[in-house]
């Protein structure tokens, strides 16, 4: 890669942050943090794209905000609330590049709000809490081919051939509302127990809702110095919102050479197990070995458009992970 590109398009970064800290009152904790960024670079390019006189840029901004409250009630509980806001921007000039040339202009803003509730009386720690997020997206994308070769697939989209560009917009707005409640507890001595359950609700440009339940547990026998322990989760995981109107777009599908254009990019789910041991080595060392499996549906990827860095979600409809891990300690 010649990733000298144009001395004369200058490249730099910036970033700004600053914390504000509080305790007004003797049960009250105040955080407000602030932070933005900016950049502005030259896109990589190949030796070929280097003579043939490409020049891409990407620039790239955003900022946050997060106020946290932190209140003890009483002896056993305690208030935990989170606002924020996260907001990226990303605009891509590659018309310069060939044999598609491109540009991109795209926002994605990220609020929200999280509360918690958290209880702790004898070998129980209680959590339970709520959390709300609100997700504009807006996307604007257009390609078109230059210096195609005839009856090529990019010659679809080059004026020369009687083509026509690639040309996208959109927005919309995602919600995602989710709930839980845990648990972990001393049921006997050297028994370890975690439990916990969520509920999701997610709306972008699919509306789906799970209910994940997890469960752990860990034994330590002293006379061995043995550790066991296993664990289940069931995860709900929704796909990356870069690009994701774009890549769902009729404009997209009509592209595709699948019967209807393909599928949506659905959330993962996964149902993941895990078994293992630790044993202590005299003093001197400490062994663990664990075996998991991990059985995922639609699992996440993305995918590049030629050497640019626009990404797009898409996902592999089923995925096994499976294996043993072992690990020595020395101090």
């Amino acid at each position: 890669l010649d990733q000298s590109n144009d001395p004369q398009v200058p490249s730099d970064a910036q970033r700004a942050t600053a914390k504000l800290e509080l305790r007004p009152t003797d049960k009250d904790f105040l955080r407000v943090v602030f932070s933005a960024n900016a950049s502005r670079f030259q896109v990589p390019n190949r030796v070929d794209a280097q003579a043939r006189g490409e020049r891409s840029t990407q620039d790239l901004k955003g900022n946050s905000q997060t106020i946290t409250w932190l209140r003890q009630l009483g002896t056993a509980f305690t208030l935990d609330v989170v606002a924020y806001r996260r907001t990226a921007s990303a605009v891509l000039d590659a018309t310069s590049a060939q044999p598609l040339s491109a540009t991109q202009d795209r926002e994605l803003d990220h609020q929200g709000v999280n509360a918690v509730v958290s209880y702790a009386s004898g070998s129980h720690r209680v959590k339970a809490g709520v959390q709300f997020d609100r997700n504009p997206v807006r996307e604007q994308f257009t390609m078109v081919g230059s210096g195609t070769e005839p009856d090529s697939l990019e010659a679809q989209f080059d004026p020369a051939y009687g083509g026509e560009a690639f040309v996208f917009s959109g927005d919309r707005v995602g919600r995602n509302l989710g709930v839980f409640i845990q648990d972990t507890f001393s049921p006997v001595e050297d028994l370890n127990i975690s439990v916990g359950v969520r509920a999701d609700r997610y709306r972008l440009i699919v509306e789906e809702s799970a209910i994940s339940p997890r469960v752990g547990a860990a034994y330590h026998l002293h006379g061995t110095g043995t550790v066991f322990r296993g664990s289940y989760s069931r995860l709900f995981m929704p796909p990356f919102a870069e690009n994701l109107l774009l890549s769902s777009s009729a404009e997209a599908r009509a592209l595709s050479p699948l019967e209807g254009g393909g599928e949506d990019v659905r959330p993962e789910r996964q149902h993941a197990f895990e078994f293992g041991v630790q044993q202590a080595l005299a003093t001197h060392a400490k062994l663990d070995l664990a075996y998991y499996r991990k059985d995922a549906r639609n699992v996440a990827d993305v995918d590049q458009l030629l050497d640019t860095t626009v990404t797009f979600p898409l996902s592999v409809a089923r995925g096994l992970a499976e294996g043993i891990e072992a690990r020595l300690d020395v101090p």
